[in-house]
């Protein structure tokens, strides 16, 4: 089974696991001059096998990931590198570009807006001075190396993920 087969098939097990957990929810209890629609003790079971095949699964692919190397090209030079590291490096990025979108930004370094000021007897309108550390342009321009570095490497993550075994 490849890396990507691997990580179909725990998903599937999260989502049957899940269900199951469910119905035994569901199944544990029930009127005494009823039937339950389910087994509770039969489900446990269930999740049980479910639960030891996800573990051995989720356990294969760790050691996959921490023993597989790729080639990656780094600042114009191909270099080795752990398929977990580079899994990591996604995973930062993701989240790099996740903040440097939320950022508050202006379009330039210094910028006025007006405020209103109470002066302790009424308000006056003033003119404030802003500064931005990132103005718009320059954190456009790291979204946008950020995601092509993501997709150049995911596309390698994504062939190894095809090719390798566990």
């Amino acid at each position: 089974m490849n890396i990507s087969t691997a990580l179909r098939r725990i998903k599937a097990l999260k989502g049957e696991i899940a269900r199951i957990t469910g119905l035994i929810q569901v199944s544990n209890t029930w009127r005494a001059d009823d039937t339950p629609a389910y087994n509770a003790a039969e489900l446990l079971q269930q999740r049980g096998e479910l639960i030891s095949e996800l573990v051995s699964l989720k356990t294969k692919l760790a050691d996959a990931n921490s023993s597989t190397t790729i080639k990656v090209t780094m600042q114009g030079k191909e270099v080795p590198m752990l398929l977990i590291t580079a899994i990591h490096f996604l995973e930062e990025w993701k989240g790099e570009i996740s903040m440097l979108e939320g950022l508050m930004v202006a379009p330039s370094n210094d910028y006025f807006e007006t405020e209103n000021v109470f002066t302790g007897e009424n308000y006056v309108t003033q003119k404030v001075v802003h500064h931005c550390v990132i103005t718009t342009r320059e954190r456009d321009e790291k979204v946008k190396n950020l995601r092509e570095r993501f997709a150049a490497l995911n596309d390698i993550v994504e062939a190894a993920n095809h090719t390798y075994e566990i």
